[in-house]
């Protein structure tokens, strides 16, 4: 397996995913965003669900390494949060946030965090084993994203539309 031809693949449908959305996704535009055969996906990935959870967590590996050692120096939670915006801006300027959007409002989750974060810290010193019980729920959470992301084109478009309809049934849609 060609290494470099799968790095390009793989680069090729985030490309395809931030530009064209989920949808219009194919092989087709992918194996054109990596300038590969599109024979390719399936001789390297199977098919392209698996190529697209491949490519997420390709780019998520790559993010995470690249600010791995600016997450090392924060000492405070003003570092943190100056950093969460600063990652935040670079995320949404590259368009990793609209990765989530078609999922939750990205903007309320983003709110929700940052005030679990806040809360978690003042909390911590009423209840020590509660908080981390909390953070551990959170890891929980974060794996419950991987799956979804897993899951393929079109798992994620049905639990988007349970996600909608839930929602709708509340009649609590974000603003």
């Amino acid at each position: 397996m060609s290494e470099q031809t799968r790095t390009k693949l793989l680069a090729g449908a985030l490309e395809t995913l931030v530009e064209n959305g989920i949808a219009k996704t194919s092989a087709r535009s992918v194996a054109a965003a990596a300038g590969v055969n599109q024979g390719l996906i399936f001789y390297y990935f199977g098919s392209v669900d698996e190529l697209l959870a491949a490519a997420c967590r390709y780019g998520a590996e790559q993010r995470v390494a690249r600010y791995r050692s600016r997450f090392a120096e924060v000492e405070t939670l003003t570092e943190l949060l100056r950093l969460g915006r600063e990652l935040h801006a670079e995320e949404r300027a590259a368009g990793h946030v609209a990765t989530l959007a078609g999922l939750v409002d990205v903007h309320g989750l983003s709110r929700a965090l940052a005030a679990g974060f806040v809360g978690l810290e003042l909390y911590e010193g009423v209840d020590p084993d509660g908080t981390q019980r909390a953070l551990a729920a959170l890891e929980q959470l974060g794996h419950l994203v991987t799956a979804l992301q897993d899951l393929g084109p079109v798992a994620q478009s049905a639990v988007r539309m349970r996600m909608r309809r839930a929602v709708a049934a509340r009649g609590d849609a974000p603003s």
